[in-house]
């Protein structure tokens, strides 16, 4: 039961480390509290597994043959079929668990996977929305530039009209300065400086006609040009916040890919230990019916010995998976059935 605590606390530290990091931008929790859960409820029956397995070799090594009159130790015997009954039910319980667990385990990747995929698609769709708002501020850039030369051109058009008549407006104060000599001409020229008065004036109404067209039209342009000018405020805005967006979702991405390579990595080592779990267990139930017919301790190893592989493979398997499991279990059960594999178990598989 130690050894128990101290895998919940190891998985605990791991997961609150991960969710530090990563809780802020994707909900991680629920995978952690998963995994917590799935150890939490494998805990007993694996624990108690172990616990019998370790009893069930100190059964085997410890096989008394009794040879004389060609019999065995009925009672050993009969202890031994217990133990593997108890450790099958253990184990079956065990796999029953994790399977369950592992189960939604896998649903729980699965909607990390298409919530990661969706923000994805939703960076694609934001870099399309920023190329498709480049080209929209190329256009309306353009549009702008054209009318701001119309309009500078109107400018003009309407400072040379008013140049124009001010000179033509000066010239007719001028004459009409000189208006006794006005008089002398028409008492002597009668008609001769009416029409230049006449037709200087008509100059002076037509500019002022041009100039109020082009400044009709000069407005009309800045109208459009601010409608212009708009549009590009319009979508310099969009264009920050459709960055900001990307920044944003690709942060998301880049913890959610941490996460779920994590998590992945996670579910293949207690996919793994399932699948260990599950070798044992095959193997003590193909022992329920063959030690009756056990009459030495060599062809007790022999007949032991597909389990004795799978217990070290299983043994093995926590130990080069410690930095997360940690030897799921009874400590001391754990301690005896690798002391056993490591000292008894391969002198005799080799005789």
């Amino acid at each position: 039961m130690r050894i128990t605590a101290s895998l919940l606390a190891l998985c605990a530290v791991s997961l609150v480390g991960t969710i530090g990091n990563y809780g802020r931008t994707v909900q991680a929790a629920p995978v952690g509290d998963r995994l917590q859960k799935m150890m939490e409820a494998i805990q007993p029956s694996f624990s108690e597994a172990l616990v019998h397995l370790s009893n069930l070799l100190d059964l085997v090594m410890n096989y008394d043959e009794t040879v004389a009159n060609g019999s065995v130790d009925n009672d050993v015997t009969t202890s031994i079929q217990t133990t593997i009954r108890l450790a099958s039910d253990s184990l079956n319980d065990t796999v029953a668990i994790s399977d369950h667990h592992l189960k939604l385990y896998e649903a729980t990747l699965f909607s990390l996977s298409i919530d990661m995929s969706g923000k994805e698609k939703q960076l694609f769709n934001d870099h399309a929305v920023l190329r498709r708002l480049v080209i929209e501020e190329l256009k309306w850039k353009d549009e702008a530039n054209k009318l701001s030369q119309v309009i500078e051109e109107l400018d003009n058009k309407v400072r040379d009209a008013d140049q124009r008549a001010a000179h033509s407006q000066a010239r007719a104060q001028k004459k009409k300065k000189n208006r006794w000599k006005w008089i002398t001409a028409t008492v002597f020229t009668l008609g001769l400086a009416t029409p230049g008065l006449v037709i200087n004036e008509n100059d002076i109404k037509k500019l002022k006609r041009d100039r109020d067209a082009w400044q009709a039209q000069a407005k009309q342009q800045r109208q459009l040009l601010q409608v212009a000018l708009n549009n590009l405020h319009n979508i310099s805005f969009r264009q920050q916040a459709t960055k900001n967006s990307i920044g944003r979702t690709w942060t998301i991405i880049e913890s959610s890919r941490a996460i779920l390579k994590e998590r992945r990595g996670q579910y293949a080592i207690l996919a793994g230990l399932g699948s260990q779990i599950r070798n044992v267990h095959t193997f003590l139930n193909s022992l329920n019916g063959s030690v009756d017919a056990i009459y030495s301790q060599q062809q007790l190893m022999v007949l032991f010995r597909p389990l004795l592989d799978s217990l070290n493979d299983l043994v093995a398997f926590l130990e080069g998976n410690a930095n997360m499991i940690v030897l799921i279990g009874d400590r001391d059960a754990v301690s005896k059935i690798r002391q056993h594999l490591s000292h008894n178990v391969s002198p005799a598989l080799g005789n």
